[in-house]
């Protein structure tokens, strides 16, 4: 109630009122200001990068050049002894394998040296990476991601700013900032540059799964931007396991990652539960490292009778990969006896003398061994098999019946003398 006061109060705001307007002529600008700004910083990254290309490409014409160019100076000092032609042709093929060596940027630091602002590399970063900050803290993470995307020397294409964008929660726009963020990676990034960084290739991917967007990884992976690893291939057929009809697209995604990551069991299972029976048999006979465990490992994650019978026949020339009783032994004692069974079943049912070829030609599986598959067989109700191996096993050379007990299952043993 102190007119006086109330006075001086409103001289005081007019005064910073004053002050106000005074920093809004001379210290600010209209948002528009900013935002042409940031085009025109763009624009120019985006020629920076084309220049760096058409540099390496002008380096390596450079060495070419000066590398034919000691070639014509050496033909001419041994006398010119082999015909031009000739000697030209084997030099050209040499040339055609140049490539530009670390040793070559020299030249190109020169450049950066020789500007005139003469402003300092490591200036250049901090300004850089606190205009970063300045659009993240505004809430411009679209404008931020690219910007980290084309930072000189790859400062902010790193796990830390993967983390900043992650934490993320609160935003504007339906993409998610983090998924904003491998976005600009993948779009600034030459064709066939990878991610820097293992974790980056798993996060981006999980980022883009999660929010539906099975293209992008696609694209990403058809376009070898990501840095392949057997976990990316697991994440990849795990979001198919939970989204069937995405199933088929992401199990050809993670065969590549598989293939390229040489985990070959993993990516022939992923062609198996495609269906294509064939072309799984066809890669694993062309791939030597291919091991029985292996094999049992495709038929274990995906069980099927015509792929067990592939394995266990030879294929144009190369031995089976696995042996009948060494197959049949193993799945018996798992969850995977009813496809043992089913195979020993086809095989009793085939021409006559086929079983018992194929035990007195299966090195892998002893007598003893087909004596407990006998054993199991009439344990799990199939007596006519059972008798079937007893008698193939009694029929060769000094074998000898032995009594299983109670349940009068037959068991063989080989007696070698």
């Amino acid at each position: 109630m102190n007119p006086a006061a109330l006075a001086k109060h409103l001289e005081y705001l007019e005064k910073k009122k004053a002050d106000l307007q005074s920093k809004r002529k001379s210290q600010y600008v209209s948002m528009q200001v900013k935002t042409d700004l940031d085009q025109k910083m763009r624009i120019a990254l985006d020629q920076r990068d084309e220049l760096v290309v058409d540099n390496e490409r002008l380096q390596i014409r450079y060495k070419q050049l000066q590398y034919l160019n000691d070639a014509f100076i050496t033909w001419e000092k041994t006398g010119r002894a082999v015909p031009l032609f000739e000697y030209i042709t084997s030099k050209l093929e040499d040339i055609s394998k140049l490539k530009v060596s670390d040793t070559d940027c020299h030249s190109t630091m020169a450049f950066e040296e020789d500007d005139p602002s003469k402003v300092n590399d490591s200036e250049l970063l901090v300004d850089y990476i606190e205009r970063f900050i300045n659009l993240f803290e505004a809430g411009e993470y679209e404008a931020a991601a690219f910007h980290a995307a084309k930072s000189p020397h790859g400062v902010l294409r790193n796990t830390e700013t993967m983390e900043r964008f992650k934490a993320v929660t609160v935003y504007q726009g339906e993409l998610p900032p983090l998924l904003l963020f491998f976005q600009a990676l993948m779009i600034s990034a030459h064709a066939g540059t990878q991610l820097p960084d293992q974790s980056l290739s798993v996060e981006g991917v999980c980022c883009a799964l999660e929010n539906n967007f099975v293209e992008l990884v696609t694209h990403w992976v058809t376009q070898n931007r990501l840095t392949y690893s057997e976990a990316l291939g697991d994440i990849i057929c795990e979001h198919g396991d939970r989204k069937p009809y995405m199933a088929d697209a992401c199990l050809a995604l993670a065969h590549i990652i598989y293939k390229s990551c040489g985990v070959l069991r993993k990516a022939a299972l992923s062609m198996c539960k495609r269906g294509m029976t064939n072309g799984v048999i066809e890669f694993i006979y062309q791939n030597k490292d291919f091991t029985a465990d292996d094999c049992l490992y495709v038929l274990r994650g995906s069980p099927n009778l015509d792929m067990l019978w592939a394995f266990t026949q030879p294929y144009q020339g190369q031995q089976a990969r696995l042996s009948v009783g060494f197959v049949c032994h193993t799945f018996l004692r798992s969850d995977q006896e009813d496809l043992a069974m089913r195979l020993l079943e086809n095989i009793c049912s085939a021409e006559a003398g086929v079983l018992e070829k194929v035990i007195r030609e299966d090195v892998a599986c002893s007598g003893d061994s087909w004596g407990e598959i006998a054993g199991v067989c009439a344990q799990r109700n199939h007596p006519q098999l059972c008798q079937e191996i007893q008698a193939i096993l009694l029929s060769l050379d000094g074998a000898t019946r032995l009594s299983l007990g109670k349940e009068g299952a037959g068991r063989v043993e080989q007696v070698f003398m």
